[in-house]
């Protein structure tokens, strides 16, 4: 895997040994005082950071997201989970694509795939698929197909109203 190899030494001299990109070790003993403290001291680690990318099936990755919010506040934006779908039922959940997303007619990777423009929302319909893909609604278009999980993100509707209208 040269590519691998080439992340590996850019990150290396970039960086230093300030990041620990790869953890080899494993603990033979599970139950160990040391490995308590390690897990404690990475989990805080990552709490602190500006940007996780995890998987929110990982009682681990819901954990430092619960902690980013108590050293950050809202810190929705900065975690990134990789099944998403896993822990969150989003179905019929609206979402707005990040970029325009146009299949190619020659070669399409699906015969149903869903186009869609930057800004467009697209109502989810199903857990995302090994693939990649869910299953969505552009009501823009009117049409229904398949569409990278990667190019949404969560659409966010905001609502003016008096939040303590009773109160004197």
């Amino acid at each position: 895997m040269p590519v691998l190899k080439e992340v590996v030494m850019e990150a290396k001299n970039k960086w230093g040994n300030k990041y620990e990109i790869y953890h080899p070790n494993y603990f033979e003993q599970n139950q160990s005082r040391e490995m308590l403290i390690e897990i404690l001291a990475i989990t805080k680690i990552l709490a602190k950071c500006q940007f996780v990318v995890c998987t929110f099936s990982s009682n681990a990755c819901r954990l430092v997201y619960e902690l980013m919010q108590s050293f950050q506040g809202d810190a929705s934006e900065n975690v990134h989970s990789l099944d998403y779908f896993y822990s969150e039922h989003w179905f019929n959940n609206t979402m707005e694509a990040i970029a325009e997303y146009k299949p190619v007619q020659e070669y399409p990777l699906s015969p149903d795939e869903l186009w869609a423009e930057k800004g467009d929302i697209i109502i989810v319909k199903t857990p995302i698929n090994q693939d990649g893909f869910i299953r969505g609604r552009n009501p823009r278009l009117n049409s229904e197909g398949r569409f990278p999980m990667y190019l949404l993100k969560e659409h966010l509707k905001f609502e003016e109203f008096s939040a303590f209208v009773n109160i004197k």
